[in-house]
């Protein structure tokens, strides 16, 4: 998130005036999402980062950040996550160049969690055709088998906070922008994804050096075992999971008439819900269909968007370092063009006159001009 400080304590009463304790915050609440990869030898690829725009602005960026990252690519997304393209691509230009063997024919393995984006058919056959090995973490194991989890991540968070916080304290800033969230995220960068944390993460695991003792003996894993409660006395007891399982739970000789019926009534009055609900639901759905019939989506000229691509920031300078007011001295002019059309003189003496503005505009004559010539006419005759 960008512009997240330091974690912070608040000291006051919230029950006598909750606006009583003001705190000071950027309240910036997008959020980036950024794609790290790192090997088992202590070295970290160039990252990925993911704004959640429509395009990719070149404000965002300064120009000592595009020269001493070059290498860092960006994208977009609707919602500032990652999606089946971006995966894919981020397999064909950052993960395959970076990590080429010397060999051709080696193989690499890459880890990955089961997000939606590695198992989409494009990106395992992607890794397929580049002979690349997919391993899986279990569902619900990344905090025990991700060595970004374990090893660098926290660092990470930690320095990126720091360096939010120095700055909320010394400026009044109210956003902290894209610009300066990069450079605070590169900065923290270098101070977590070093080859000593990374190799920390790994080991932590037990994926490298192997040991499988790391992950089963890990405090997230094992469970104390706590005293349990005596059986109950009757030997037939079971979860019940429909009506039928309900009413012969409740069927015993210890149970009244009473009981028994009320049980009855509420499972009957149970599954006409559900089966209300479930018509409902079907109703609702196919009344949606008729309405997305009757409501076409309109269609829309879509442009050429030249940042619907992966971009790396060494282009971003190059385009950057281009001279703007030439283009727009370009497009103004072509916009702002004036044609004058002389007309050729009879004669050398009218080509010497000056040129003389005439409207085509018929004139009428005025009162001055009519009383003028009223008096031209008596004096002469």
């Amino acid at each position: 998130m960008e512009g997240r400080g330091v974690n912070g304590l608040v000291i006051g009463s919230s029950q006598e005036n909750p606006n009583a304790v003001p705190i000071k915050t950027t309240d910036a609440r997008t959020w980036t999402s950024i794609v790290e990869c790192i090997s088992a030898l202590g070295v970290a690829l160039e990252p990925l980062v993911i704004f959640k725009a429509k395009s990719i602005q070149e404000q965002w960026f300064k120009k000592e950040f595009l020269a001493q990252h070059p290498d860092w690519h960006v994208t977009f997304s609707k919602n500032g996550w990652t999606s089946n393209e971006i995966a894919v691509e981020w397999m064909e230009k950052v993960f395959l160049p970076q990590t080429k063997p010397d060999d051709p024919s080696e193989a690499r393995l890459l880890i990955v969690d089961g997000h939606g984006s590695h198992t989409s058919d494009e990106f395992m056959a992607a890794c397929y055709l580049n002979n690349v090995y997919l391993l899986f973490i279990p569902a619900h194991a990344s905090h025990v088998l991700q060595p970004l989890d374990l090893g660098c991540f926290s660092s990470l968070k930690v320095a990126y906070r720091r360096f939010v916080g120095e700055y909320e304290a010394q400026t009044d800033a109210s956003k902290l922008g894209k610009a300066k969230f990069l450079e605070f995220y590169a900065e923290a960068r270098k101070i977590s994804l070093r080859e000593q944390c990374i190799r920390s993460g790994w080991k932590a695991t037990g994926l490298y050096p192997k040991n499988v003792k790391k992950p089963l003996g890990s405090r997230w894993v094992v469970v104390r075992k706590r005293p349990s409660t005596p059986p109950p006395s009757t030997k037939d007891v079971r979860t019940p999971k429909r009506g039928g399982d309900i009413i012969k739970l409740f069927s015993g000789k210890s149970f009244s008439p009473t009981t028994r019926l009320c049980v009855r009534l509420t499972v009957k009055a149970f599954d006409r819900t559900s089966m209300e609900v479930t018509t409902k639901n079907h109703e609702i759905a196919s009344l949606r269909e008729h309405v997305d019939q009757a409501n076409p989506p309109k269609r829309r000229k879509v442009a050429m968007n030249p940042n619907e691509r992966f971009a790396s920031l060494a282009e971003v300078l190059s385009q950057a370092n281009q001279e703007p007011s030439q283009r727009v001295r370009e497009v103004r002019n072509a916009s702002q063009k004036v044609i004058i059309v002389e007309e050729e003189s009879s004669s050398e003496e009218e080509a010497e006159q000056p040129l003389v503005r005439r409207s085509a505009r018929e004139r009428r004559r005025t009162q001055r001009y009519l009383d003028r010539d009223l008096s031209t006419d008596e004096e002469s005759g």
